[in-house]
């Protein structure tokens, strides 16, 4: 009897997120499917593809960076338009 193993290839991390039970994962976007196929993996099933989790996590830090910038120019912009 022989088994057989098919590999999935990641295109993209799409999102994080923490279980309840404090287990980390991501979610996958496959290539040569469609985004209803994406599906959360376990951090520990991606480990092949640690290049594609280490994108997903840098532009998490540049939008979170954006965001607070943004943040920071429309106060101060408010703050002159009351003076």
């Amino acid at each position: 009897m022989s088994t057989t193993s098919i590999d999935y290839e990641v295109e993209a991390i799409k999102d994080k997120r923490v279980t309840v039970d404090g287990e980390v994962q991501y979610k996958v976007h496959w290539v040569g499917f469609s985004e209803s196929d994406d599906s959360w993996e376990p951090v520990e099933m991606l480990g092949a593809c640690q290049d594609r989790i280490t994108e997903y996590e840098e532009r998490q830090v540049r939008v979170v960076k954006f965001t607070r910038f943004m943040q920071f120019i429309c106060s101060f912009s408010y703050r002159i338009r009351i003076v």
